[in-house]
């Protein structure tokens, strides 16, 4: 995945530059199957501190995880002396996007992707979509 943009929570309206999250003190939180990917992706974006909750897979986000949540962004505005920004993945978000409301006053970025296909073994993103497109056309019933 390549990150693109980010959006404010309760504002999905307004694409914010990846550059938002320079020099910012970061709280990933994620319930993704893999969240490594991720909170490496913050990192690389030149943030001065990430920290991270990992939630399993498929998690829904509940009352008390909001508490859990908020009492980390506590102890991390305690600790570097202005408020830290939380950052989710499009999957977190689009699970229960109103629950996320209740982070205010703390900023939550949602991190949008775009699908990144790597060069391997001399296929590349053309050959990928050509391979995809022939699927189709075998799995596609015949029309009548």
């Amino acid at each position: 995945m390549d990150p693109t943009y980010l959006f404010e929570v309760g504002n999905i309206n307004a694409k914010i530059l990846l550059t938002a999250l320079h020099e910012a003190t970061i709280l990933c939180v994620s319930a993704i199957g893999s969240p490594e990917p991720f909170v490496k992706r913050v990192q690389e974006m030149g943030a001065l501190y990430v920290d991270r909750i990992d939630f399993s897979d498929h998690h829904k986000f509940h009352a008390r995880d909001i508490g859990t949540i908020r009492a980390r962004l506590g102890e991390l505005e305690r600790k570097f002396g202005f408020k830290p920004i939380v950052v989710i993945t499009e999957k977190d978000y689009d699970r229960d996007p109103e629950i996320l409301k209740q982070l205010y006053p703390f900023k939550t970025y949602v991190l949008c992707s775009t699908l990144k296909i790597l060069p391997y073994r001399g296929n590349n993103e053309d050959s990928f979509k050509k391979f995809l497109k022939d699927k189709l056309k075998l799995e596609l019933p015949a029309a009548d």
